[in-house]
Protein backbone atom coordinates (compact mmCIF):
# COMPACT_ATOMS: atom_id res chain seq x y z
CA UNK A 1 0.00 0.00 0.00
CA UNK A 2 1.27 3.49 -0.98
CA UNK A 3 2.48 5.66 1.79
CA UNK A 4 -0.43 7.69 3.31
CA UNK A 5 -0.80 11.47 4.88
CA UNK A 6 -4.17 12.51 6.30
CA UNK A 7 -3.80 16.20 7.58
CA UNK A 8 -5.67 17.70 10.25
CA UNK A 9 -5.39 21.27 11.86
CA UNK A 10 -3.26 22.25 14.24
CA UNK A 11 -5.12 21.70 17.74
CA UNK A 12 -4.92 24.19 20.98
CA UNK A 13 -4.15 22.44 24.07
CA UNK A 14 -6.01 23.07 27.60
CA UNK A 15 -2.07 24.81 28.33
CA UNK A 16 -2.65 27.24 25.31
CA UNK A 17 -6.14 28.01 26.79
CA UNK A 18 -4.86 28.58 29.96
CA UNK A 19 -2.35 31.12 28.77
CA UNK A 20 -4.88 32.65 26.49
CA UNK A 21 -7.28 33.28 29.83
CA UNK A 22 -4.67 34.85 31.34
CA UNK A 23 -3.85 37.38 28.36
CA UNK A 24 -8.08 38.10 27.76
CA UNK A 25 -7.89 38.85 31.77
CA UNK A 26 -5.28 41.58 31.86
CA UNK A 27 -7.14 43.15 28.79
CA UNK A 28 -10.06 43.21 30.77
CA UNK A 29 -8.46 44.45 33.47
CA UNK A 30 -6.52 47.51 31.72
CA UNK A 31 -9.79 48.45 30.69
CA UNK A 32 -11.99 48.24 33.57
CA UNK A 33 -8.96 49.84 35.76
CA UNK A 34 -7.94 51.93 33.48
CA UNK A 35 -4.17 50.52 33.79
CA UNK A 36 -2.60 51.13 29.92
CA UNK A 37 0.67 49.13 31.11
CA UNK A 38 -1.70 45.76 31.65
CA UNK A 39 -2.46 45.85 27.84
CA UNK A 40 0.89 45.47 27.06
CA UNK A 41 0.83 42.39 29.03
CA UNK A 42 -1.50 41.31 26.89
CA UNK A 43 -0.85 41.93 23.67
CA UNK A 44 2.70 40.42 24.82
CA UNK A 45 1.01 37.58 25.44
CA UNK A 46 -1.45 37.30 22.25
CA UNK A 47 1.99 37.58 20.39
CA UNK A 48 4.08 34.89 21.67
CA UNK A 49 0.81 32.64 21.44
CA UNK A 50 1.07 33.57 17.71
CA UNK A 51 4.79 33.02 17.56
CA UNK A 52 4.67 29.55 19.36
CA UNK A 53 2.11 28.69 16.73
CA UNK A 54 3.98 29.48 13.58
CA UNK A 55 7.05 27.96 15.02
CA UNK A 56 5.11 25.01 15.73
CA UNK A 57 3.95 24.76 12.15
CA UNK A 58 7.61 25.13 10.28
CA UNK A 59 8.60 22.35 12.78
CA UNK A 60 5.85 19.94 12.49
CA UNK A 61 6.01 20.80 8.29
CA UNK A 62 10.00 19.67 8.81
CA UNK A 63 8.82 16.96 10.88
CA UNK A 64 6.87 15.36 8.51
CA UNK A 65 9.68 15.56 5.67
CA UNK A 66 12.44 13.81 7.34
CA UNK A 67 9.78 11.22 9.19
CA UNK A 68 10.36 7.75 8.16
CA UNK A 69 7.47 5.54 9.70
CA UNK A 70 7.45 1.43 9.13
CA UNK A 71 5.24 -1.18 9.64
CA UNK A 72 6.37 -4.48 9.02
CA UNK A 73 4.33 -7.34 10.01
CA UNK A 74 6.85 -11.12 10.47
CA UNK A 75 4.99 -12.47 8.08
CA UNK A 76 2.49 -11.72 5.23
CA UNK A 77 0.40 -15.07 4.87
CA UNK A 78 -0.61 -16.42 8.38
CA UNK A 79 -3.09 -19.53 10.22
CA UNK A 80 -5.73 -18.45 12.15
CA UNK A 81 -5.31 -18.06 16.04
CA UNK A 82 -1.46 -17.82 15.00
CA UNK A 83 0.74 -15.05 16.54
CA UNK A 84 1.75 -12.07 13.80
CA UNK A 85 4.25 -10.42 15.07
CA UNK A 86 4.25 -6.50 13.88
CA UNK A 87 7.47 -4.05 14.00
CA UNK A 88 6.89 -0.67 14.35
CA UNK A 89 9.78 1.33 13.76
CA UNK A 90 9.90 5.25 13.68
CA UNK A 91 13.26 7.97 12.45
CA UNK A 92 13.76 10.82 11.84
CA UNK A 93 16.21 12.13 9.59
CA UNK A 94 17.32 14.82 11.83
CA UNK A 95 16.65 15.52 15.69
CA UNK A 96 13.73 18.09 16.70
CA UNK A 97 12.66 19.59 19.66
CA UNK A 98 9.31 18.05 19.05
CA UNK A 99 7.39 15.44 20.66
CA UNK A 100 6.28 12.61 18.06
CA UNK A 101 3.97 9.44 19.53
CA UNK A 102 3.01 7.06 16.51
CA UNK A 103 0.21 4.21 17.09
CA UNK A 104 -0.76 1.85 14.63
CA UNK A 105 -3.84 1.17 13.34
CA UNK A 106 -4.56 -2.72 13.23
CA UNK A 107 -8.07 -4.09 11.82
CA UNK A 108 -11.13 -4.15 14.02
CA UNK A 109 -10.96 -7.96 13.31
CA UNK A 110 -7.36 -8.48 15.09
CA UNK A 111 -6.34 -8.62 18.85
CA UNK A 112 -3.01 -7.51 20.29
CA UNK A 113 -2.10 -10.58 22.75
CA UNK A 114 1.19 -9.13 23.77
CA UNK A 115 3.54 -6.23 23.33
CA UNK A 116 7.02 -5.57 24.46
CA UNK A 117 8.74 -2.06 25.76
CA UNK A 118 10.35 0.45 22.90
CA UNK A 119 13.46 0.40 21.72
CA UNK A 120 15.93 3.15 21.75
CA UNK A 121 18.05 3.12 18.76
CA UNK A 122 21.52 4.36 17.73
CA UNK A 123 21.50 7.73 15.03
CA UNK A 124 23.43 5.12 12.81
CA UNK A 125 20.22 2.42 13.10
CA UNK A 126 22.65 -0.37 13.65
CA UNK A 127 22.52 -1.10 17.35
CA UNK A 128 19.47 -1.22 19.43
CA UNK A 129 19.12 -1.17 23.35
CA UNK A 130 16.65 -1.92 25.43
CA UNK A 131 14.98 1.18 26.98
CA UNK A 132 14.40 1.64 30.78
CA UNK A 133 11.44 1.66 32.13
CA UNK A 134 11.91 5.37 32.49
CA UNK A 135 12.32 5.74 28.57
CA UNK A 136 8.79 3.99 28.00
CA UNK A 137 6.12 6.31 27.01
CA UNK A 138 4.53 8.51 29.74
CA UNK A 139 1.64 6.92 31.21
CA UNK A 140 2.08 3.51 29.44
CA UNK A 141 -0.56 1.30 31.40
CA UNK A 142 0.87 -2.40 32.92
CA UNK A 143 -1.26 -4.12 31.32
CA UNK A 144 -0.84 -3.65 27.40
CA UNK A 145 -2.95 -5.99 25.94
CA UNK A 146 -5.84 -3.52 27.07
CA UNK A 147 -4.86 -0.90 24.88
CA UNK A 148 -3.41 0.20 21.67
CA UNK A 149 -0.01 0.40 21.87
CA UNK A 150 2.10 3.61 21.33
CA UNK A 151 6.15 4.41 20.53
CA UNK A 152 7.28 8.10 21.55
CA UNK A 153 9.73 9.76 20.37
CA UNK A 154 11.27 12.41 22.54
CA UNK A 155 12.83 15.82 22.17
CA UNK A 156 15.87 15.33 20.81
CA UNK A 157 15.11 11.52 19.85
CA UNK A 158 15.84 9.94 16.20
CA UNK A 159 14.74 6.61 16.23
CA UNK A 160 12.00 4.02 17.88
CA UNK A 161 11.23 0.42 17.64
CA UNK A 162 8.55 -1.84 18.97
CA UNK A 163 7.11 -5.00 18.46
CA UNK A 164 3.63 -6.26 19.22
CA UNK A 165 1.89 -9.41 18.79
CA UNK A 166 -1.81 -9.69 17.23
CA UNK A 167 -3.56 -13.14 16.01
CA UNK A 168 -7.47 -13.15 14.57
CA UNK A 169 -10.21 -16.32 14.52
CA UNK A 170 -10.96 -14.71 10.97
CA UNK A 171 -9.61 -15.83 7.53
CA UNK A 172 -9.34 -13.06 4.90
CA UNK A 173 -7.17 -10.01 4.04
CA UNK A 174 -6.61 -7.96 7.38
CA UNK A 175 -5.41 -4.18 6.77
CA UNK A 176 -2.77 -2.50 8.73
CA UNK A 177 -3.38 1.18 8.30
CA UNK A 178 -1.44 3.84 7.89
CA UNK A 179 0.16 4.74 11.21
CA UNK A 180 -0.80 7.42 13.41
CA UNK A 181 1.44 9.95 14.45
CA UNK A 182 0.61 12.90 16.85
CA UNK A 183 3.01 15.84 16.95
CA UNK A 184 3.44 18.37 20.15
CA UNK A 185 5.15 21.39 20.56
CA UNK A 186 8.11 21.80 23.88
CA UNK A 187 5.47 23.67 25.66
CA UNK A 188 2.60 21.55 25.23
CA UNK A 189 1.09 24.35 23.87
CA UNK A 190 -0.08 22.82 20.30
CA UNK A 191 -0.54 19.17 18.67
CA UNK A 192 -1.09 18.04 15.48
CA UNK A 193 -2.19 14.70 13.94
CA UNK A 194 -1.83 13.10 11.21
CA UNK A 195 -1.46 9.43 8.98
CA UNK A 196 2.27 8.66 8.03
CA UNK A 197 3.87 5.35 6.28
CA UNK A 198 2.59 2.40 4.59
CA UNK A 199 0.08 0.15 5.29
CA UNK A 200 0.23 -3.22 5.32
CA UNK A 201 -1.93 -6.10 4.47
CA UNK A 202 -1.59 -9.56 6.08
CA UNK A 203 -3.58 -12.97 4.49
CA UNK A 204 -4.45 -14.90 7.23
CA UNK A 205 -5.86 -18.21 5.87
CA UNK A 206 -7.78 -21.21 7.70
CA UNK A 207 -6.04 -23.85 9.34
CA UNK A 208 -5.47 -26.66 6.80
CA UNK A 209 -6.11 -30.29 7.58
CA UNK A 210 -3.52 -32.75 8.07
CA UNK A 211 -3.10 -35.88 6.26
CA UNK A 212 -6.50 -35.28 3.36
CA UNK A 213 -7.30 -37.98 1.54
CA UNK A 214 -9.01 -37.59 -1.80
CA UNK A 215 -10.02 -41.29 -3.61
CA UNK A 216 -12.50 -43.80 -4.55
CA UNK A 217 -13.62 -46.37 -2.35
CA UNK A 218 -11.21 -45.65 -0.01
CA UNK A 219 -8.09 -46.12 -2.26
CA UNK A 220 -6.34 -42.70 -2.35
CA UNK A 221 -6.00 -41.06 -6.10
CA UNK A 222 -3.94 -38.18 -7.38
CA UNK A 223 -4.45 -35.02 -9.81
CA UNK A 224 -7.98 -35.68 -8.70
CA UNK A 225 -8.04 -31.67 -8.36
CA UNK A 226 -9.22 -30.76 -12.26
CA UNK A 227 -5.82 -31.38 -13.78
CA UNK A 228 -6.20 -32.16 -17.15
CA UNK A 229 -2.81 -32.84 -18.16
CA UNK A 230 -4.16 -35.76 -19.98
CA UNK A 231 -5.50 -33.20 -22.24
CA UNK A 232 -2.74 -30.81 -22.76
CA UNK A 233 0.72 -31.47 -24.57
CA UNK A 234 3.66 -29.86 -23.43
CA UNK A 235 3.45 -27.49 -26.34
CA UNK A 236 0.24 -26.30 -25.30
CA UNK A 237 -1.28 -27.57 -28.82
CA UNK A 238 -4.16 -30.34 -29.24
CA UNK A 239 -4.36 -32.75 -32.08
CA UNK A 240 -6.96 -31.68 -34.78
CA UNK A 241 -6.49 -34.07 -37.59
CA UNK A 242 -4.35 -36.06 -39.72
CA UNK A 243 -3.73 -35.62 -43.45
CA UNK A 244 -1.43 -36.61 -46.38
CA UNK A 245 1.90 -34.75 -46.43
CA UNK A 246 2.53 -32.01 -48.73
CA UNK A 247 5.69 -29.68 -49.60
CA UNK A 248 6.49 -27.47 -46.86
CA UNK A 249 5.13 -29.33 -43.90
CA UNK A 250 7.55 -29.30 -40.79
CA UNK A 251 9.08 -32.92 -40.84
CA UNK A 252 8.81 -32.62 -37.19
CA UNK A 253 4.91 -33.14 -37.79
CA UNK A 254 5.24 -36.06 -39.66
CA UNK A 255 3.19 -39.45 -38.15
CA UNK A 256 5.71 -41.49 -38.54
CA UNK A 257 3.43 -45.20 -38.32
CA UNK A 258 0.85 -44.21 -39.76
CA UNK A 259 3.33 -43.38 -43.19
CA UNK A 260 4.80 -46.92 -42.95
CA UNK A 261 1.34 -48.39 -42.48
CA UNK A 262 -0.55 -46.41 -45.24
CA UNK A 263 3.07 -46.74 -47.28
CA UNK A 264 3.02 -42.59 -47.76
CA UNK A 265 3.90 -40.01 -46.02
CA UNK A 266 1.33 -38.33 -43.32
CA UNK A 267 1.13 -35.62 -41.00
CA UNK A 268 -0.55 -34.35 -37.55
CA UNK A 269 -1.80 -31.19 -37.47
CA UNK A 270 -2.31 -29.31 -33.87
CA UNK A 271 -4.08 -26.29 -33.21
CA UNK A 272 -3.33 -23.97 -30.21
CA UNK A 273 -5.42 -25.28 -26.99
CA UNK A 274 -8.36 -22.83 -26.13
CA UNK A 275 -8.86 -22.00 -22.32
CA UNK A 276 -11.10 -24.34 -20.43
CA UNK A 277 -13.99 -22.66 -18.07
CA UNK A 278 -13.84 -23.88 -14.28
CA UNK A 279 -17.40 -23.02 -12.31
CA UNK A 280 -16.46 -23.91 -8.58
CA UNK A 281 -19.15 -24.71 -6.60
CA UNK A 282 -19.03 -24.79 -2.74
CA UNK A 283 -21.44 -25.89 -0.21
CA UNK A 284 -20.83 -24.76 3.09
CA UNK A 285 -24.14 -25.28 4.86
CA UNK A 286 -24.40 -26.26 8.49
CA UNK A 287 -23.95 -30.01 7.84
CA UNK A 288 -20.37 -29.08 6.35
CA UNK A 289 -19.18 -27.58 9.87
CA UNK A 290 -19.53 -31.22 11.21
CA UNK A 291 -15.57 -32.28 12.52
CA UNK A 292 -13.06 -30.88 15.05
CA UNK A 293 -11.88 -27.18 14.80
CA UNK A 294 -9.82 -26.88 11.71
CA UNK A 295 -10.68 -30.35 10.78
CA UNK A 296 -14.55 -30.18 9.26
CA UNK A 297 -15.81 -31.13 6.53
CA UNK A 298 -15.24 -27.61 5.06
CA UNK A 299 -12.10 -27.40 5.91
CA UNK A 300 -11.26 -30.88 4.27
CA UNK A 301 -13.32 -29.83 1.07
CA UNK A 302 -11.77 -25.90 1.10
CA UNK A 303 -8.48 -27.46 0.37
CA UNK A 304 -9.76 -28.86 -2.88
CA UNK A 305 -11.45 -26.23 -3.85
CA UNK A 306 -8.39 -23.58 -3.49
CA UNK A 307 -6.11 -26.46 -5.37
CA UNK A 308 -8.87 -26.13 -8.05
CA UNK A 309 -8.86 -22.41 -8.59
CA UNK A 310 -5.02 -22.07 -8.33
CA UNK A 311 -5.06 -24.94 -11.26
CA UNK A 312 -7.46 -22.83 -13.12
CA UNK A 313 -4.81 -19.59 -12.83
CA UNK A 314 -2.04 -21.45 -13.41
CA UNK A 315 -3.25 -22.16 -16.71
CA UNK A 316 -4.97 -19.00 -17.26
CA UNK A 317 -8.35 -20.58 -17.44
CA UNK A 318 -11.56 -18.31 -16.60
CA UNK A 319 -13.13 -19.87 -13.27
CA UNK A 320 -16.02 -18.81 -11.53
CA UNK A 321 -17.31 -19.42 -7.58
CA UNK A 322 -21.02 -20.40 -6.72
CA UNK A 323 -20.97 -21.07 -2.81
CA UNK A 324 -23.90 -22.13 -1.36
CA UNK A 325 -25.36 -21.75 2.62
CA UNK A 326 -28.69 -22.72 4.31
CA UNK A 327 -30.64 -19.70 2.92
CA UNK A 328 -29.58 -20.18 -0.57
CA UNK A 329 -26.14 -18.90 -2.34
CA UNK A 330 -23.72 -16.92 -1.06
CA UNK A 331 -21.12 -16.08 -3.66
CA UNK A 332 -21.80 -15.60 -7.64
CA UNK A 333 -18.23 -14.75 -8.85
CA UNK A 334 -19.22 -15.79 -12.74
CA UNK A 335 -16.65 -16.82 -14.85
CA UNK A 336 -13.33 -14.34 -15.34
CA UNK A 337 -9.66 -14.63 -16.04
CA UNK A 338 -8.35 -11.34 -14.35
CA UNK A 339 -5.82 -11.62 -11.86
CA UNK A 340 -8.00 -9.36 -9.70
CA UNK A 341 -11.02 -12.30 -10.02
CA UNK A 342 -8.72 -14.95 -9.07
CA UNK A 343 -7.42 -13.37 -5.81
CA UNK A 344 -11.12 -12.46 -5.16
CA UNK A 345 -12.26 -16.25 -5.82
CA UNK A 346 -9.38 -17.52 -3.34
CA UNK A 347 -10.44 -15.13 -0.64
CA UNK A 348 -13.98 -16.11 -0.78
CA UNK A 349 -12.95 -20.04 -0.15
CA UNK A 350 -10.35 -19.18 2.32
CA UNK A 351 -13.27 -16.74 4.23
CA UNK A 352 -16.12 -19.26 3.75
CA UNK A 353 -17.70 -20.88 7.05
CA UNK A 354 -20.38 -23.02 7.41
CA UNK A 355 -24.07 -21.46 7.75
CA UNK A 356 -26.58 -21.67 10.46
CA UNK A 357 -28.98 -24.27 9.72
CA UNK A 358 -32.37 -23.43 8.90
CA UNK A 359 -34.47 -26.01 9.20
CA UNK A 360 -34.43 -29.73 9.43
CA UNK A 361 -32.50 -32.62 7.70
CA UNK A 362 -33.47 -33.53 4.29
CA UNK A 363 -35.88 -36.37 4.99
CA UNK A 364 -34.50 -38.74 2.31
CA UNK A 365 -32.01 -41.50 2.13
CA UNK A 366 -29.66 -43.35 0.06
CA UNK A 367 -30.91 -46.35 -1.99
CA UNK A 368 -28.73 -48.94 -0.08
CA UNK A 369 -31.33 -47.25 2.83
CA UNK A 370 -34.56 -47.34 1.34
CA UNK A 371 -33.60 -51.14 -0.08
CA UNK A 372 -33.62 -52.27 4.03
CA UNK A 373 -35.96 -50.54 4.84
CA UNK A 374 -38.16 -52.33 1.86
CA UNK A 375 -36.88 -55.97 3.36
CA UNK A 376 -37.86 -55.02 6.84
CA UNK A 377 -41.40 -53.82 6.09
CA UNK A 378 -41.97 -56.82 3.98
CA UNK A 379 -41.59 -59.37 6.67
CA UNK A 380 -43.46 -56.83 8.88
CA UNK A 381 -47.49 -57.51 8.77
CA UNK A 382 -48.69 -54.70 11.47
CA UNK A 383 -50.83 -51.51 10.27
CA UNK A 384 -48.14 -49.36 10.27
CA UNK A 385 -45.96 -51.71 8.12
CA UNK A 386 -48.77 -51.94 5.80
CA UNK A 387 -48.80 -48.16 5.10
CA UNK A 388 -45.55 -47.26 4.55
CA UNK A 389 -44.60 -50.45 2.43
CA UNK A 390 -46.09 -48.70 -1.24
CA UNK A 391 -43.64 -45.77 -0.56
CA UNK A 392 -40.31 -48.28 -0.43
CA UNK A 393 -41.94 -50.64 -3.15
CA UNK A 394 -39.51 -48.95 -5.49
CA UNK A 395 -35.84 -48.54 -4.22
CA UNK A 396 -34.89 -46.61 -7.17
CA UNK A 397 -36.98 -44.00 -6.71
CA UNK A 398 -34.65 -41.33 -5.58
CA UNK A 399 -34.19 -38.13 -7.33
CA UNK A 400 -37.07 -35.44 -6.94
CA UNK A 401 -37.27 -32.10 -8.00
CA UNK A 402 -35.79 -29.74 -5.82
CA UNK A 403 -36.55 -26.44 -7.05
CA UNK A 404 -36.49 -24.56 -3.91
CA UNK A 405 -33.31 -26.46 -2.55
CA UNK A 406 -30.37 -23.86 -1.89
CA UNK A 407 -27.84 -26.26 -3.29
CA UNK A 408 -30.01 -27.19 -6.61
CA UNK A 409 -30.86 -23.40 -6.81
CA UNK A 410 -27.48 -22.28 -7.31
CA UNK A 411 -26.64 -24.76 -9.71
CA UNK A 412 -29.37 -23.87 -11.84
CA UNK A 413 -27.84 -20.07 -11.43
CA UNK A 414 -24.26 -20.89 -12.05
CA UNK A 415 -25.82 -22.73 -15.44
CA UNK A 416 -27.83 -19.80 -16.51
CA UNK A 417 -24.46 -17.78 -15.90
CA UNK A 418 -21.94 -19.88 -17.20
CA UNK A 419 -23.27 -21.41 -20.18
CA UNK A 420 -20.27 -22.51 -21.92
CA UNK A 421 -18.08 -24.15 -18.70
CA UNK A 422 -16.00 -27.10 -19.30
CA UNK A 423 -15.52 -28.26 -15.89
CA UNK A 424 -17.85 -27.90 -13.23
CA UNK A 425 -16.32 -28.82 -9.56
CA UNK A 426 -19.07 -29.91 -6.79
CA UNK A 427 -17.63 -30.20 -3.54
CA UNK A 428 -20.46 -30.80 -0.54
CA UNK A 429 -20.83 -33.73 1.78
CA UNK A 430 -23.33 -36.86 1.71
CA UNK A 431 -25.78 -34.86 4.25
CA UNK A 432 -28.73 -34.38 1.39
CA UNK A 433 -27.84 -37.55 -1.21
CA UNK A 434 -30.96 -36.41 -3.08
CA UNK A 435 -30.34 -33.04 -3.50
CA UNK A 436 -26.89 -33.63 -4.69
CA UNK A 437 -27.91 -36.43 -6.86
CA UNK A 438 -29.93 -33.67 -8.74
CA UNK A 439 -27.62 -30.60 -8.84
CA UNK A 440 -25.43 -33.51 -10.11
CA UNK A 441 -27.96 -34.16 -13.05
CA UNK A 442 -28.34 -31.05 -13.65
CA UNK A 443 -24.50 -30.13 -14.06
CA UNK A 444 -24.40 -33.23 -16.21
CA UNK A 445 -26.82 -32.28 -18.40
CA UNK A 446 -25.55 -28.36 -18.84
CA UNK A 447 -22.69 -30.43 -20.71
CA UNK A 448 -18.86 -30.50 -20.02
CA UNK A 449 -17.12 -32.61 -17.23
CA UNK A 450 -18.41 -32.95 -14.24
CA UNK A 451 -15.96 -33.55 -10.71
CA UNK A 452 -17.89 -34.11 -7.46
CA UNK A 453 -15.97 -34.06 -4.18
CA UNK A 454 -18.04 -35.35 -1.40
CA UNK A 455 -17.05 -35.60 2.37
CA UNK A 456 -18.24 -38.74 3.95
CA UNK A 457 -20.22 -38.05 7.01
CA UNK A 458 -19.26 -41.03 8.71
CA UNK A 459 -15.68 -40.15 9.09
CA UNK A 460 -16.18 -36.75 10.88
CA UNK A 461 -18.84 -36.95 13.30
CA UNK A 462 -17.73 -37.55 17.06
CA UNK A 463 -17.72 -40.74 17.94
CA UNK A 464 -18.71 -41.75 14.13
CA UNK A 465 -16.30 -44.95 14.46
CA UNK A 466 -16.86 -45.80 18.17
CA UNK A 467 -19.02 -48.88 16.45
CA UNK A 468 -16.70 -49.52 13.88
CA UNK A 469 -19.30 -52.44 12.20
CA UNK A 470 -22.02 -49.77 11.95
CA UNK A 471 -19.12 -47.15 10.74
CA UNK A 472 -18.28 -49.75 7.57
CA UNK A 473 -22.68 -50.13 6.68
CA UNK A 474 -22.58 -46.42 6.50
CA UNK A 475 -19.28 -45.83 4.71
CA UNK A 476 -20.71 -48.62 2.33
CA UNK A 477 -24.19 -46.82 1.48
CA UNK A 478 -21.52 -43.63 1.23
CA UNK A 479 -19.62 -45.39 -1.51
CA UNK A 480 -22.64 -46.91 -3.13
CA UNK A 481 -24.03 -43.25 -3.44
CA UNK A 482 -20.58 -41.89 -4.80
CA UNK A 483 -20.65 -44.73 -7.44
CA UNK A 484 -24.02 -44.51 -8.14
CA UNK A 485 -22.85 -40.53 -8.78
CA UNK A 486 -19.80 -41.92 -10.95
CA UNK A 487 -22.40 -43.99 -13.53
CA UNK A 488 -23.55 -40.64 -15.05
CA UNK A 489 -21.85 -39.80 -18.00
CA UNK A 490 -19.15 -37.16 -17.86
CA UNK A 491 -18.96 -37.72 -14.30
CA UNK A 492 -16.19 -38.54 -11.68
CA UNK A 493 -16.72 -38.64 -8.09
CA UNK A 494 -13.70 -38.73 -5.00
CA UNK A 495 -14.33 -38.87 -1.33
CA UNK A 496 -12.40 -36.44 0.55
CA UNK A 497 -11.87 -36.95 4.36
CA UNK A 498 -9.27 -37.59 7.10
CA UNK A 499 -6.52 -40.00 5.58
CA UNK A 500 -6.15 -42.16 8.64
CA UNK A 501 -9.94 -42.62 9.51
CA UNK A 502 -9.95 -44.01 5.97
CA UNK A 503 -7.68 -46.06 7.19
CA UNK A 504 -9.22 -47.17 10.01
CA UNK A 505 -12.38 -48.00 8.02
CA UNK A 506 -10.43 -50.33 5.52
CA UNK A 507 -8.82 -52.18 8.94
CA UNK A 508 -12.68 -53.13 9.35
CA UNK A 509 -13.05 -53.66 5.55
CA UNK A 510 -9.98 -56.27 5.72
CA UNK A 511 -10.72 -57.81 8.96
CA UNK A 512 -13.99 -58.68 7.67
CA UNK A 513 -12.50 -60.05 5.01
CA UNK A 514 -9.86 -62.23 6.88
CA UNK A 515 -13.10 -63.66 9.15
CA UNK A 516 -15.11 -64.38 6.07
Amino acid sequence: METAELDTAVRAERRYWGVAVVGALLALSAITLDRPALVVGAAGIGAWLVSRQFAFVRASAAVRSALRVEQEPERPVALTDQPIPVSLRVRLARPSALTLRVAPRPPVSMRRTTGERENRETDDATEATTASSTDAAIGEPADETTTEPTVTLAAGETAVRRTDTYETPVAGDHAFDAPSVTVTDPAGLFTQQFQHGPGRTVAVEPRRPRNVHIGEGGERVVAAYGDRTERRRESGLEFAELREYVAGDPASNIDWKTTARMGEPYVREFEAETSHPTAILLDHRASLGAGPDGATKLDYLRQVALAVAQNAHDRDDPVGLYAVGDEGPTELRHLDASENHYDEVRRAIREATPTAATGGPERSVTSAAARRMADDLASDSDEYATVLRPYFGTTDRYVSQLGDRPLAGTVRIARSRSRNTDLNVLLTDDAAPVETLEAVKLLHHGGGRVLVFLAPSVLFESGGLADFERAYSRYLEFEEFRRRLERLERVTAFEVAPGDRVEAVLDEQRRRRAGA
